[in-house]
């Protein structure tokens, strides 16, 4: 389904739903949306609307769910609306020299998080095959950012990453690799 931004004329009434892009030469199916009737009255000429994650329609842009930020300035706002949300994961990529071989990819994936010392553990390893980077998200960070700042995990990450290169089945020897500054993300209840 084509989910995005749409320019319309306001005449009057419109109604709005989503429904599969059809191609000839495929199947035909038939997935439709609710509809959303949107109606331009008087001197109206702007309406947003949103289509939810629930699959209904309401009134407004969507709701702000989720922050990323670098910035230290938004540490301690984000410590305050920690409180009211879903969870605070700092997020830390490592880029390396030279693509990554099957080896690194299924070490990093498997034995990384053995290479992380004390309470700051990774929740989420992403890498690939080919690619040139990693990227370790570390959930329910909120406490950690307090006590020990975000300079910490970007350490944890270079600490576990040089323990690996050391581990001759890692395929990491001799590489090198460059960190991201930490990205504080925060994900609020809709």
């Amino acid at each position: 389904m084509d989910i995005g931004d749409a320019d319309l004329t306001p005449i009057d009434t419109y109604q709005i739903w989503f429904d599969s892009y059809q191609d000839t030469g495929t199947i035909i199916a038939h997935n439709v949306s609710t509809p959303a009737t949107v109606i331009f009255d008087g001197g109206t000429i702007e309406k947003t609307i949103t289509y939810s994650a629930s699959g209904q329609w309401q009134d407004g842009p969507p709701p702000s769910k989720l922050f990323i930020g670098t910035n230290q300035d938004h540490v301690a706002a984000l410590q305050a609306g920690a409180d009211a949300g879903e969870g605070v994961a700092v997020i830390v990529a490592a880029t390396f020299t030279t693509a990554l071989t099957i080896a690194a990819v299924t070490y990093l994936l498997n034995k990384l998080i053995d290479k992380f010392s004390g309470g700051l553990r990774p929740s989420q390893i992403q890498a690939s095959v080919g690619s040139y980077s990693a990227t370790i998200r570390f959930q329910r960070a909120q406490s950690a950012i307090a006590l020990l700042g975000l300079d910490a995990y970007e350490s944890a990450v270079d600490n576990a990453l040089k323990a690996a290169a050391a581990d001759n089945t890692s395929g990491l020897g001799g590489e090198s690799w460059s960190l991201t500054e930490p990205q504080i993300s925060v994900t609020y209840p809709a």
